[in-house]
């Protein structure tokens, strides 16, 4: 153990060395991106061989910040809670939250089968849906779970196959026509919703089907309020490189988006792009970080640019990359210590907001509640 810290202490002196006011990152990238890998495996071996991690955390600070600098990782040092669900409610299992178009987030909860809606501005909260619990109608909902939100109304589909539209400002559920939703494989976890014919407030619904991998697409006659007489129809056209199965998430803007674990699939109106036309890049710093364990996909435009936000569980880390062509941009990491340190370990969703001017917010979903996250 006294070698291995020995060894790494040695190997960062020599990337922090200045000459003429700049280190081994500035003048030698890659001669620095080989030191600090095997800094950072020496200090995984001090720690397997028995170094206790307080011991270490300032040596594996000084590897991380070298490696911050060397790999385009923000800290983030702006995160604050919006709201505490653990203290807010009782047996709260937060699995899933969308971002509807009047800035309010909608949180579906496993524990006792409600829908949580929440401002973010203030942080209030209220119960809108509680499965079990009979609406004013009589109708009675069962446990959540699928959620999606488009133009002014949340969508809920329930483990009974009942389906449910919530208007934002009215915030009643009402049972909504949903023709061949109780086909619906039981293993089916993606859905989505985009605005069919702004500015009228219908949208089509596209839920990938767990068991056959077949991307479904709903549309509604133009009447208010939002129904689906109609049967599905399929939205793909052509095989795509990928699995459908296999994808951890489902985006649907003008294009739809397939993620998968270290990458995603674009689908440009129903015809999905081989993947060595599109595919997102490799993080810069796969040396240090092989495994790549996307789970949550996201988008926002920044000023004049368009981008795609991805939550890696593997390295607890949110990358963005541009949605044009896949391009890696930059990504963000907590804080190395502190009370924040952990804000990323586990990520069940994830809202980016869109933003004209400065860095954008990101709303995650945690276990315990939901984080505003700066991404500057």
């Amino acid at each position: 153990a006294r070698e291995a810290i020995a060894e790494a202490v040695a190997l960062v002196r020599e990337v922090e060395d200045r000459i003429d006011g700049a280190d081994l990152v500035d003048r030698d990238p890659d001669l620095a991106t080989g030191l600090l890998a095997d800094a950072r495996d020496a200090v995984q071996r001090a720690a397997g061989a028995g170094v206790a991690d307080d011991q270490l955390e300032s040596l594996r600070a000084r590897v991380d910040r070298r490696l911050d600098a060397l790999y385009s990782v923000a800290r983030l040092a702006q995160a604050s809670s919006v709201v505490d669900l653990a203290a807010a409610f009782e047996d709260v299992e937060a699995a899933d939250m969308v971002a509807a178009s009047d800035g309010s987030l909608w949180i579906l909860e496993n524990g006792r089968g409600r829908i949580i809606r929440l401002d973010p501005a203030d942080g209030t909260t209220g119960i809108i849906y509680r499965a079990g619990q009979a609406f004013e109608s009589g109708d009675v909902p069962g446990d959540p779970w699928l959620i999606a939100t488009a133009a002014t109304d949340i969508v809920i589909i329930d483990r009974e196959r009942g389906a449910w539209r919530i208007d934002l400002a009215e915030r009643i559920p009402r049972r909504m026509e949903l023709n061949g939703v109780e086909a619906l494989s039981s293993e089916t976890t993606l859905i989505g919703a985009l605005q069919h014919r702004p500015p009228l407030e219908i949208f089509n619904l596209y839920l990938v089907d767990g068991e056959t991998g077949e991307i479904r697409r709903w549309t509604p006659p133009a009447i208010i309020p939002v129904n689906y007489p109609d049967p599905a129809e399929l939205f793909l056209t052509d095989a795509p490189d990928l699995d459908p199965r296999d994808a951890r998430d489902l985006r649907v803007d003008v294009n739809a988006w397939l993620l998968y674990a270290d990458t995603v699939t674009r689908v440009d109106f129903g015809s999905p792009r081989d993947q060595s036309d599109y595919s997102l890049d490799a993080p810069p710093d796969a040396q240090v970080r092989p495994r790549l364990d996307y789970r949550i996909l996201d988008g926002a435009t920044v000023g004049d640019r368009e981008f795609l936000y991805v939550y890696d569980a593997a390295n607890a880390r949110i990358i963005g990359f541009q949605r044009a062509d896949g391009a890696f941009v930059r990504q963000w990491m907590a804080p190395l210590s502190g009370d924040r340190a952990g804000i990323l370990d586990d990520v069940r969703a994830m809202s980016v907001t869109s933003v004209a001017d400065g860095p954008p917010i990101a709303y995650v979903l945690t276990a315990d509640g939901v984080l505003r996250l700066v991404l500057d």
